[in-house]
């Protein structure tokens, strides 16, 4: 019986030994798996990441057009707003000359009838 409990024990001790290497066989196994996932995340992440400065480069370029079309924009009304005013502005002076003139044209044609006469002495 000593001899047949000794054989037991080596059986037991080697069915141990065989159930721990696939214990640890599986955990390798499981180990590089979960390693390459893990590289594949990080990858997965960076690209991600590369993506997101991208997108904030562009979103900022595009509020910077925006800023700077809204201020040419504004600055272009402003022009505008200008040169109608200067328009206005020289639309009444044009009156006030036309009005000017119609005023000095009718005493212009009584300084001919009397200037006329004395350049033509002078230059006679």
């Amino acid at each position: 019986l000593p001899c047949r409990s000794n054989v037991q024990s080596q059986v037991l001790y080697w069915d141990t030994v065989v159930c721990v290497h696939q214990i640890s066989y599986q955990s390798h196994s499981r180990l590089r798996v979960n390693e390459k996932k893990t590289i594949d995340l990080e990858r997965e992440r960076e690209q991600y990441n590369n993506q997101t400065v991208q997108l904030l480069k562009s979103l900022k370029e595009l509020s910077e057009q925006r800023d700077m079309t809204e201020a040419e924009l504004k600055d272009e009304v402003l022009a505008r707003i200008g040169a109608e005013k200067q328009l206005q502005a020289a639309e009444k002076a044009l009156e006030h000359l036309e009005m000017a003139l119609r005023l000095t044209g009718a005493q212009m044609s009584e300084l001919q009838e009397h200037i006329m006469p004395d350049v033509h002495k002078l230059r006679g």
